[in-house]
């Protein structure tokens, strides 16, 4: 059979990434009109995006045990179907909004939820685990990887500045995931189906965690809970700290969210060519860059601290998350379970998040950013204090 080039798999890899993380933003930003569409109020909206993201916590592992298991290629391209599911849910709000009885679209919505949860959530680590099955370069690979699906959280937002409405873009983003299912659909005919079903002999739960995976869990869920954080309590800081109404400060706000993706973006793309299997440097520079940012805009109150902080914070974790990905597979852990790490680094990045939005209703910023930046340098220590060990 034909052979699909390797040019075309790394393609179809990062557009994947691309649509997934520009499907998350963009979604997140159309609450007021789905709210509109469907006839319920914007936490009801909220509530069943949490649905997802709790669900997106159990997909995460099971999906990339599974590609530890089986060919991945297969099981990415379930997880695209998932993708593509929800967002025909979400053509379909617009397409049936006048015919909604309000069971009718709390299950569109759930549905759509749901897909995205149970079946999409494998995405971002299964594509890691394939991309470094390739043997390149691991930080190389890794900055790749975070940075399409950073930019692709960069281009959701921006689509809604198109001179198109609201439902003419999510009826192009559903044809090109249909697109995008048809390509890994032929990838995944592409591939091999010889010792399709590897060995699960001694093999543990998709969800018992190593305690190998302890310093790049607590990293990673160091930034995570902070981020969280911060984009609960952003808006309200703002509109406190200088004397904005709520709707200048949400503008702000969003101004600052996207300068800091595109910084992130641009780092990523950068720093893979910089720094290739040198984790170190980038882990070091990321945690001084963050702590600075953050203890920047808890303690300074004026609207160029926002705007350094918000650099320094983008610029940490466009470091962090490739570098504690290359330190975990430097630790000469079983490649067998490679995606099943993955998953669970995952699965606790989204945990940390939601509960970095708990922490934001305590109220005091400022102690609780000095104890996750003092979670972030210990862990960023003692990942340090192991350099000894080799990178794959």
């Amino acid at each position: 059979m034909f052979q699909l080039p390797f040019g075309l798999k790394k393609l179809v890899l990062n557009l994947n990434l691309l649509t997934f993380g520009a499907n998350q933003l963009l979604l997140f930003s159309l609450f007021p009109i789905l709210a509109i569409k469907l006839g319920l109020s914007i936490s009801i909206i909220a509530l069943a995006f949490s649905f997802g993201t709790l669900i997106f916590l159990w997909g995460s592992p099971y999906w990339s045990n599974r590609a530890d298991l089986e060919n991945p290629q297969k099981i990415l391209f379930i997880n695209v179907t998932g993708l593509f599911v929800s967002l025909i849910f979400a053509s379909l709000i617009f397409i049936l909004e006048k015919s909604f009885t309000m069971v009718t679209a709390m299950m569109i919505l759930l549905m759509g939820r749901i897909s995205y949860g149970a079946l999409a959530s494998g995405i971002p680590a299964i594509s890691q685990s394939i991309r470094l099955s390739w043997g390149q370069e691991m930080m190389k690979s890794m900055f790749s990887h975070s940075a399409f699906l950073n930019i692709g959280r960069t281009l959701g937002p921006c689509l809604l500045l198109l001179p198109f409405s609201a439902e003419s873009i999510i009826h192009g983003l559903t044809i090109w995931g249909g697109v995008l299912w048809f390509l890994n659909l032929l990838l995944m005919m592409q591939e091999q189906e010889a010792n399709n079903i590897k060995a699960k002999k001694n093999r543990p739960s998709p969800f018992a965690v190593s305690k190998k995976l302890v310093l790049p869990i607590a990293l990673t869920m160091s930034f995570g809970l902070y981020t969280g954080m911060l984009h609960s309590s952003l808006g309200e800081k703002i509109s406190l700290d200088l004397a904005l109404n709520p709707e200048a400060a949400s503008t702000f706000m969003a101004k600052l969210l996207l300068s800091g993706t595109i910084i992130m973006s641009i780092v990523q793309v950068v720093g893979g060519t910089l720094f290739k299997n040198n984790w170190r440097i980038p882990l070091s520079v990321g945690i001084m860059a963050m702590t600075s940012g953050a203890l920047l805009i808890a303690f300074v109150s004026n609207e160029m601290s926002y705007w350094i902080g918000i650099a320094g914070i983008s610029l940490g974790i466009a470091f962090l998350q490739p570098s504690n990905i290359t330190f975990m597979e430097g630790m000469g852990l079983d490649r067998e379970t490679r995606g099943q790490r993955l998953g669970q680094l995952a699965s606790f990045n989204t945990l940390s998040y939601a509960l970095g939005g708990i922490l934001a209703a305590i109220g005091n910023h400022q102690l609780v950013s000095v104890v996750i930046l003092g979670l972030l340098i210990m862990s960023g220590i003692r990942i340090l204090a192991q350099a000894e060990v080799k990178v794959c």
